[in-house]
């Protein structure tokens, strides 16, 4: 009964080896960067 689905990207649903692809968590990656900045901004 256990057979092997294929994984795919949990955020945008295609085809990857891992959890989240390269391409979602380089985004991920990006807009957190940008919150981080715009807070830091903010504090200054």
């Amino acid at each position: 009964m256990s057979k092997k689905s294929k994984a795919v990207c949990m955020l945008c649903g295609k085809p990857s080896g891992k959890s989240i692809c390269d391409a979602c968590a380089q985004r991920v990656q990006g807009e957190q960067l940008g919150k981080k900045s715009k807070e830091q901004k903010g504090k200054g």
